[in-house]
């Protein structure tokens, strides 16, 4: 009984966080107006625990691709926040490529308990992280280490 309980409250939580971004609206203004550094920049302010934010060589970007690398870092910050312990801390760095394929890669990493990902269940929350990157091309990458944190990162290409 007490497993199911736990397992509710938590199916709770994520939806109760999907809500909240349909509330916010698919596109928050400050993207909209200020471009990704600043809109990360929003929510790390507003964020339950430290979050730094850096970047080089960022600017505008086409809609869908600012919007998919904000919801991606969110919910990383969700997660890490959620799971990472009392202490958690979150770096985010934001970079422009100009390889011979040019693009905007992120990493959001933490130094909280990270997890094992053999015995971890994958949420929602993860799947249309992973559902978005993949639409547009991204290579996405989530690298737990039980113990020492977690870094999501990716690239997506800009044409």
């Amino acid at each position: 009984m007490g497993r199911a309980l736990s397992q509710l409250g938590e199916d709770l939580d994520e939806a109760i966080d999907e809500l909240r971004g349909v509330a916010h609206g698919l596109h928050p203004q400050i993207l909209t107006d200020h471009g990704l550094v600043a809109a990360l920049a929003h929510v790390a302010r507003a964020a339950a625990c430290p979050v730094d934010v850096a970047s080089t060589g960022v600017g505008r970007h086409p809609a869908q691709l600012e919007s998919a690398i904000y919801y991606g870092c969110r919910e990383a910050i969700q997660n890490a926040t959620k799971h990472g312990g009392p202490s958690v801390r979150i770096s985010i760095f934001l970079r422009r490529t100009r390889t011979a394929s040019p693009s905007v890669a992120f990493e959001v990493s933490d130094d909280g308990s990270g997890f094992d990902v053999a015995t971890a269940k994958s949420g929602r929350g993860l799947r249309h992280m992973r559902d978005r990157m993949a639409l547009l091309g991204c290579r996405l990458s989530i690298d737990p280490k039980a113990g020492v944190g977690t870094v999501v990162s990716g690239a997506l290409p800009h044409r």
